[in-house]
This record gives C-alpha cells, sequence and structure tokens, in this order.
C-alpha cells in the first residue's frame, strides 16, 4: 500500500488559466496548468529506497478555479524535477506517473456547493538516494458553472508571461 501525500497548498506553484464559454447552452470550461515543489518550499520526502524496488506514493493534489459543477475533467501529470545523487553503471533508476484519476473536493470552499478539481495518482520511484523534486500538471475541465469568484479564485494565479 502506497504512502498517501496530500499535497499542502503553499507547496502548490500560482496557476496558470483560462477560461472560456461557447456560445449558450454551453458550459464553462477551463484550462489550467501549474507545478508542485517537493523540495524548496516545505520538504516533502518523495523518495526511492534502492536500486531494486519501486517505491510508490499516492499524491492527492487540489488545482485549479472553484466550480459549481464539474462535468468532464482530462488531466495530465508528469515529473518535471527528477534527482540522483548516486547513479552509475551499476545503479537502476525508474520513475513512473499512474493510476491518475480526479474527482472534486468542497473543503474550504467560500461559497455553499462550490468545489475544486482534486487529482489522485500514484508516482513510482525506483533507485537508491532518488527524489521527486517538482511535478507538473495540466488539464481542461467543463462544467456547468464556474464559482463566485470566476477563473481567478482562489488565487495567485499567473496572469500573464
Amino acid at each position: 500500500m502506497p504512502v498517501v501525500i496530500e499535497v499542502p497548498a503553499a507547496n502548490v506553484a500560482p496557476e496558470h488559466r483560462l477560461a472560456f464559454k461557447p456560445a449558450d447552452p454551453a458550459w464553462d470550461h477551463a484550462v489550467v496548468s501549474g507545478e508542485v515543489d517537493f523540495i524548496n518550499i516545505a520538504p516533502i520526502a518523495v523518495e526511492g529506497t534502492d536500486d531494486d524496488t519501486l517505491t510508490e506514493y499516492e499524491i492527492h493534489l487540489i488545482v485549479g478555479p472553484w466550480w459549481r459543477d464539474v462535468k468532464v475533467c482530462v488531466p495530465l501529470v508528469t515529473i518535471a524535477g527528477h534527482l540522483n545523487t548516486d547513479s552509475d553503471e551499476d545503479d537502476q533508476q525508474m520513475w513512473i506517473v499512474r493510476d491518475l484519476k480526479w474527482t472534486t473536493d468542497g473543503e474550504g470552499a467560500p461559497n455553499p456547493g462550490e468545489v475544486r478539481i482534486r487529482l489522485e495518482f500514484k508516482v513510482g520511484l525506483q533507485g537508491e538516494h532518488s527524489w521527486l523534486r517538482q511535478l507538473s500538471y495540466y488539464l481542461t475541465a467543463a462544467g456547468r458553472q464556474l464559482g463566485k469568484g470566476g477563473i481567478k479564485e482562489p488565487g495567485p494565479i499567473k496572469t500573464g508571461p
């Protein structure tokens, strides 16, 4: 059974976000991308234990704006930073992201009934002295309506280049 890690909001960098709504009666749509820091802000130990075993962690990450209702989400998660301090010709190394799914989470909602997208996935690391440093995520979502604060809540978000 993998160790479960709930990523604190402080470890999530400001997101890039875009909202659009085609002509009525279409749903609201959002595109979101962001990064999670596992080392520099508040270290979270996601590491390989040895060269022969894949060590798995289940990671839960709440992302994007508040929604009144999310109908569909198409997420992607990838490792954007990996460190190994003891690699040579006889050391085995591997990393994997798998079992990605999404759900919604209303914890901390500023308005009744609002939810955010919760990504749940497993990360596996193999290799002694191997650490996950950073994850990147991207998603497109659609639903009946964004939350009261629109695409900008909760912040901070990146609004330009």
